[in-house]
């Protein structure tokens, strides 16, 4: 459980690094950041499937921290558990689709599901950016392949955006 906690602290670091922000071109909103955290527990999910309480432990810290940081906004706290419902679902379908654009390498659906998604909100993205978070992902999600749950939490920050290139 407190592995589980600490991948997700990870995560939501990770996805604050202004990589996505400067060279990918994502907008800083509070919803292309609960994108950006839906791609990467998506991408952690995808990989762990087989350990359930992991699993189950990230989709968790998700929906408390979705709950906390709703409260945070000017909305009534009757609204909240809504909000957390539909924002709950919207995370799933985009593991859904995500999956699915992965086990079959297309990197099309891939660039549909982070236009649809991501780049909503800034649809005069440069293609190149769009085009690099694709391949981003699909090295992410290679290099998640080969790895542990124990060692995410130490590798994650290191993983070098450089190396992609490579």
């Amino acid at each position: 459980m407190t592995q589980g906690r600490g991948i997700y602290q990870q995560v939501v670091a990770w996805t604050r690094h202004p990589y996505f922000y400067t060279d990918l071109a994502v907008v800083d909103h509070v919803l292309t950041r609960f994108e950006l955290l839906s791609l990467h527990l998506g991408l952690l999910m995808r990989r762990f499937s087989q350990e359930r309480s992991l699993c189950q432990t990230l989709a968790d810290t998700l929906v408390l921290d979705l709950d906390a940081c709703l409260r945070d906004l000017p909305i009534n706290d009757w609204q909240v558990g809504r909000e957390v419902k539909r924002l709950a679902r919207a995370f799933y379908g985009r593991l859904r689709a995500l999956d699915l654009a992965l086990r079959h390498k297309n990197e099309n659906s891939i660039l549909d599901i982070l236009e649809r998604n991501l780049y909503i909100h800034s649809p005069q993205t440069p293609m190149d950016c769009k085009m690099q978070l694709v391949k981003y992902t699909s090295f992410l999600d290679e290099w998640l392949a080969g790895e542990s749950a124990a060692s995410i939490t130490h590798k994650l920050p290191m993983v070098s955006f450089n190396t992609m290139q490579s």
